[in-house]
């Protein structure tokens, strides 16, 4: 397979046209997305959030994707019929895959394309920030979350981070509020966008006759059911939940899997509450939408600002789902609100998290009241569309102003 990034003939002609053959449309920008992994080899976070924009956003960008992986094969074409390349990796190393040679990669593949999108936290991918990184091609830095656990490791990467957001034409957040607690963004503030994820809550509301029949089963079998959805890891704080649900009368069924699973398991079976928790793994979407609609709430007990938003209590929030969230120092207690459309604890807390978990089973009206206040605000705020244009509007100015500085 010809490497994707070459595509320049060799005659120097652009892609999408020829001399003399202006009747062709012009050729659309190159973006190539830059992160540690993407699916499928990892479901949800970081990549799901990069496979939202290049999908939604093909009608408008030629997006490639360098990731590192294990494959035998350095180039590859995704599920989405994206071009991938890999860097091969030797392993993990605090979260982090081991692959020296990806900020080569990066610094050479760059130049074949009109932007690069660097999703945070990848420090690997920071220290192409020393090489010789093509002033022609704008770096857009999509800050996703701050590094919270490896602190230890501060002084190693701070500094080609720093360099990175200060390479950036523009720096992309969730939600203002985490400028203001991330040092990192706070000193370029300036190149800072607010832009809320977004998802289809439509399609979160498509319920085929079979999807009702077993919502309404699931509903009549498990009438107090918490439901939890996330990678079993330890800042999502499931640990938690599975000791909140000894002095609960209900169960909770958790979606996802990960490195936490046996020890998830040993919580739940010395808070005598091992009979009461369901760990499904992975589910289908399909199944997972039936789930959001069966359940009484959703429990998002994360327990550091390794969690910045959260996007299945948008999820949730679409189909009608109150919430019980945590007061982290992010936005995850902006997307859910306290008394609005959600109950927020304090994180760590079991007896708080079960405290609210059994006001809202216990109040119907309450739950209806932040149901519907939930799906309110998904639709007012959290739309797939809205998410995708502004991404595209920046994009574009991104591109326009580069374009600007080069004549």
């Amino acid at each position: 397979m010809k490497h994707f990034g070459m595509l320049r003939s060799e005659a120097g002609i652009e892609p999408g046209g020829y001399p003399g053959m202006s009747t062709l449309p012009p050729r659309r920008p190159r973006i190539l997305h830059v992160f540690k992994t993407a699916a499928p080899e990892y479901i949800g976070g970081v990549p799901a959030i990069m496979e939202t924009i290049v999908s939604g956003l093909g009608d408008r960008f030629d997006s490639g994707l360098l990731i590192s992986s294990n494959r035998p094969a350095s180039e590859f074409e995704s599920h989405l019929g994206l071009p991938v390349t890999t860097v091969r990796h030797f392993g993990h190393f605090m979260s982090m895959p081991v692959a020296p040679t990806l900020p080569l990669r990066l610094g050479l593949m760059a130049s074949h394309y009109d932007m690069v999108v660097l999703h945070m936290p990848f420090p690997l991918a920071d220290l192409a920030s020393y090489m010789d990184f093509p002033r022609s091609v704008p770096l857009v830095v999509q800050w996703h979350s701050a590094i919270v656990r490896q602190t230890m490791f501060k002084p190693l990467y701070s500094r080609p981070m720093r360099r990175s957001l200060q390479k950036a034409r523009a720096i992309v957040v969730s939600g203002l509020p985490l400028v203001e607690t991330a040092k990192p963004l706070r000193q370029v503030r300036d190149k800072c966008h607010a832009i809320p994820f977004g998802i289809d809550a439509d399609a979160w509301n498509r319920l085929s006759a079979a999807d009702l029949s077993e919502i309404e089963r699931i509903r009549n079998a498990h009438p107090r059911l918490i439901l939890a959805v996330g990678r079993l890891v330890s800042y999502k704080g499931f640990h938690i939940l599975a000791e909140a649900l000894r002095t609960l009368d209900a169960e909770a069924w958790i979606v996802g899997d990960g490195p936490l699973d046996g020890l998830i398991r040993k919580r739940a079976a010395e808070a005598g509450t091992g009979g009461r928790l369901r760990l499904l793994g992975r589910v289908p979407a399909a199944t997972l939408k039936r789930l959001y609609h069966a359940a009484r709430v959703l429990a998002f007990p994360s327990i550091t600002d390794a969690e910045t938003f959260g996007l299945v209590q948008v999820e949730a929030m679409a189909c009608g789902l109150p919430v019980v969230n945590t007061r982290l120092n992010t936005m995850v207690p902006h997307v859910a609100r306290h008394e609005l459309e959600a109950l927020t604890v304090p994180p760590h807390d079991a007896g708080a998290l079960a405290a609210a978990l059994h006001q809202i089973l216990d109040q119907p009206a309450l739950a209806q009241r932040l149901g519907r206040a939930g799906a309110a605000r998904v639709a007012s705020t959290y739309g797939l569309d809205r998410f995708l244009d502004a991404t595209a509007a920046l994009y574009e100015r991104v591109l326009r102003e580069a374009r600007d500085m080069a004549t």
